[in-house]
């Protein structure tokens, strides 16, 4: 049996091992970069957020809020103080990068992402007439082979000054300008939209528009253009960049993001290196798992002599950490847009969980298997109904519960920290009254076994009452032991309903006393009982009384000494044996046969003497006697 399981737990460990080269789990860590610009000079923040939103204070007057193009974190909509942003020229939504014109004072900057296709951190590109429109439109950039599709460019004309809600998607704005015409205010804007689907929603009296498409580009690499007449460029770095000789249409000249118009038939910016310092944390105690090893992948990187600094070449600043224990890969933790400071700790946890029957007791001899993607983890067996599953890593875990190759509970987790699950099964507990049939007298001491195939269950009874936790439903036999011996078996059906059972059973008590020939108790005798299946040995106590408890009727032997006796037992019973017992002397007993026999020799030596003293008083006698 301990064969097949350790055969059973190394498939399961096989399995996990397959598994976890097969796919790993993955977890994402990502921030963005908040460069503040006071009139002064600019400084920057790292933040991280989680799931779609981020979400920060400022009180900066100019605000570049920007993620590494190798992030796909592509902004698609921003909102200052609950209402969405109104770009003035300078400013707005780019790609993977916000900038925001404000006043100084503390506002609530919120913007949601969505998540898009890499890229280089320099895009060259070009504007390809596309049409006009006065009406609401949907324009879908179309793909050319050889080119990135990009987004538009749209030039608006709007009555009035209000330019809000043209579009259903963020735009940044290149030109703006308001004009007269016969006492009418005409609004000029000239905007790029970094999306390759948009829809002109209305408001606008005509709008032409362009098709972007450009060239993906690495620092210290020259990019060629197409002679088209508009031509762009656009970097995004984690590193200030030495670009003296392009003029940067964003406002406040932001350090390390740059939108510039260009006439040349190449455009080249120079190399960018950046530098993360590594803070891995390691758990202090994770089910004894404290062998955790990980190991950092990325493009072009350099690892420090110390393991805990990085050079990135600033192409590629997305790093993967891959986490091992006892050489088994776990997990991996995407950073994007690494701060210079990062601390990465395991996303590793435990799930603890406690299985239980419909009526709250635990259910104490299950077993249970973890499945991830259809795929099994771990397999393992509970400890006094708790079952305690580590290292995991974050994710969907289902975990499946068995007793006796049946599914006693299914039930789904997601694993985003230390869990812990009370999980009710479909098993129930039992609870048994034990009568004696004709008395109704409680059985105050007694073991209960449910058998039913391969499962037994057992409990002990006290004060007449046993409860077992965690049993099918079904048919058992159950079987009735008291001090050892089997005394009874019967049968059961246990359900959802009925699982309280008052059983009555035909065992009855039987004493016994041993009394001697001259009606004295006989203390220190052994006395043993055979039959129906009992087998007990006592010694009578001082008044020479022996109690064999409960024993179904059925035929016995007594035996007591050498002697047996012959009884049946159908109820309650007390049975006196005489014995010819006078006395036990130093470990010797003494009979009535004794005794007879010890006065027989006594006789007889008082007649041998008798018959002596006659003879001498004969022979005395005869001297006296004279003869005449």
């Amino acid at each position: 049996m301990s064969y097949m399981r350790s055969a059973l737990l190394f498939a399961l460990s096989s399995l996990l091992i397959v598994a976890t080269l097969k796919a790993l789990p993955v977890l994402y860590i990502n921030y963005a970069e908040v460069l503040e610009w006071d009139g002064n000079s600019w400084r920057n923040t790292y933040i991280s957020f989680s799931g779609e939103t981020l979400s920060f204070t400022t009180s900066g007057k100019i605000v570049v809020v920007r993620n590494d193009p190798s992030s796909g974190k592509q902004p698609v909509d921003v909102q200052v103080d609950g209402y969405s942003y109104v770009p003035p020229p300078g400013t707005g939504v780019l790609w993977y990068a916000v900038v925001l014109q404000l006043d100084g004072l503390p506002h609530t900057v919120i913007m949601r992402y969505a998540d898009t296709q890499s890229r280089t951190p320099v895009l060259a590109f070009f504007a390809v007439p596309g049409g006009s429109t006065d009406r609401p439109i949907n324009i879908t950039v179309p793909r050319v082979p050889g080119f990135v599709s990009l987004g538009i460019k749209a030039e608006v004309l709007v009555r009035g000054s209000n330019t809000s809600g043209i579009m259903d998607k963020p735009y940044f704005t290149v030109n703006s300008s308001t004009i007269t015409v016969l006492g009418e205010t005409l609004t000029v804007l000239e905007v790029l939209v970094p999306f390759e689907n948009v829809s002109l929603k209305g408001g606008f009296i005509s709008v032409r528009y362009s098709y972007l498409y450009g060239l993906q580009g690495l620092f210290g690499s020259r990019i060629r253009l197409p002679p088209y007449p508009e031509e762009y460029v656009f970097a995004s770095s984690p590193a200030p960049m030495n670009a003296t000789q392009v003029i940067n249409i964003l406002k406040g000249n932001p350090p390390k993001v740059i939108l510039a118009a260009v006439n040349s038939s190449e455009v080249e910016f120079p190399r960018v290196s950046y530098s993360v310092s590594l803070d891995v944390k390691q758990p202090s105690s994770l089910c004894g798992a404290t062998d955790l090893t990980y190991r950092v992948l990325g493009q072009s990187l350099t690892l420090g002599p110390s393991g805990r600094a990085i050079t990135l070449s600033g192409d590629n600043t997305t790093l993967t950490f891959r986490f091992f224990a006892r050489g088994v890969s776990l997990v991996d933790v995407i950073v994007t847009t690494p701060p210079p400071t990062l601390s990465v700790s395991p996303p590793l946890y435990t799930l603890s969980f406690t299985l239980y029957d419909k009526t709250g007791g635990r259910v104490r001899n299950a077993y249970f298997t973890v499945y991830s993607s259809g795929r099994v983890v771990t397999a393992g067996a509970v400890k006094d109904g708790e079952g305690l599953v580590c290292p995991l890593p974050p994710g969907e875990y289902i975990i499946v519960a068995y007793l006796a190759n049946s599914i006693i509970a299914k039930t789904s987790v997601k694993m985003t920290g230390d869990a812990y699950l009370p999980i009710t099964t479909n098993t129930t507990g039992v609870q048994v009254t034990l009568l004696r049939t004709g008395s109704g007298e409680l059985i105050e001491n007694f073991t209960l076994l449910l058998r039913s195939g391969v499962v037994n269950y057992s409990a002990q009874g006290l004060s007449g009452k046993a409860r077992i936790e965690g049993v099918l439903p079904g048919v058992y036999t159950y079987e009735v032991y008291v001090s050892g011996d089997k005394v009874f078996t019967g049968v059961i059906e246990v359900s959802d309903s009925q699982n309280t059972f008052v059983l009555s059973i035909p065992v009855y008590r039987l004493r016994v006393q041993l009394v001697g020939a001259l009606n004295q108790p006989l203390s220190g005798f052994k006395v043993s009982l055979i039959g129906a299946g009992v087998k007990r040995e006592a010694v009578t106590d001082s008044s020479g009384r022996v109690d064999f408890g409960l024993i179904p009727s059925g035929s016995y032997k007594l035996a007591i000494e050498e002697r047996t006796l012959n009884l049946t037992i159908v109820s309650d019973s007390f049975k006196l044996v005489e014995l010819d017992v006078i006395a036990r002397l130093y470990g010797l007993t003494i009979t009535t046969s004794h005794v007879e026999l010890a006065l027989l020799i006594l006789f007889i030596l008082f007649v041998v003497l008798a018959v002596r003293r006659v003879a001498k008083g004969f022979k005395k006698e005869s001297q006296h006697i004279v003869e005449v």
